[in-house]
């Protein structure tokens, strides 16, 4: 089994849920600007307001929970990226070490 990482793709991936993240809390703004509702204390509408309410209180919690895992693996993957480079820059400079030096021709 053959392991290739591209960092260049980690680190387009990890954008990507940087992205997300983004759009994780701009969902969530939409959602507290436009899912309001008048309180009452009588009425049918006071039934479905409790659950409304929860409901609304699931899915910020939700959301909130989302954009959380999608920041840190954009961090990470971000981070695993850098590893990559430095580790194939560090392998690379250790095989041309175990080369011998030969003058360049003028």
């Amino acid at each position: 089994m053959n392991l290739k990482v591209t960092p260049s793709d980690l680190e387009g991936y990890a954008r990507q849920l940087g992205r997300a993240a983004e759009d994780a809390v701009a969902f969530k703004n939409h959602c507290g600007r436009h899912t309001t509702v008048g309180a009452s204390n009588e009425g049918l509408i006071n039934l479905v307001l409790t659950t409304h309410t929860a409901t609304v209180q699931q899915v910020n919690s939700a959301f909130d929970k989302l954009q959380s895992i999608l920041k840190a693996a954009d961090g990470e993957l971000g981070r695993s990226a850098t590893y990559y480079i430095k580790t194939d820059r560090s392998v690379a400079a250790k095989a041309d070490a175990t080369y011998p030096l030969v003058k360049r021709p003028k």
